[in-house]
């Protein structure tokens, strides 16, 4: 058997120097951005807080990069699997 560690922050066939696009896995309210667009992040790094029926989710950095945009701001309110940023591609 072969197991494979799935990113739920990585497209499906995503290759490693397309652009990574950053999705909310729940419902809810952005409480904090602690990136902008042009911030450098290394994998692990806090993105941004998602907070639903009060408790705080944390989305962290899939992998290290530079934020090329964010499509999400403190107070949106926003869906299941909405883009919240997007990375930079190596080409960028």
């Amino acid at each position: 058997h072969v197991l494979a560690v799935a990113d739920p922050h990585r497209a499906a066939g995503e290759a490693d120097g397309a652009a990574a696009r950053v999705t909310s896995v729940m419902p809810g309210k952005v409480v904090e951005l602690a990136v902008a667009a042009g911030s450098a992040v290394r994998e692990g790094d806090l993105l941004a807080v998602i907070e639903a029926m009060k408790v705080q989710f944390r989305i962290t950095a899939p992998r290290d990069g530079v934020i090329a945009a964010l499509h999400c701001a403190v107070g949106d309110l926003i869906e299941d699997g909405a883009e919240l940023m997007v990375f930079a591609t190596d080409t960028d």
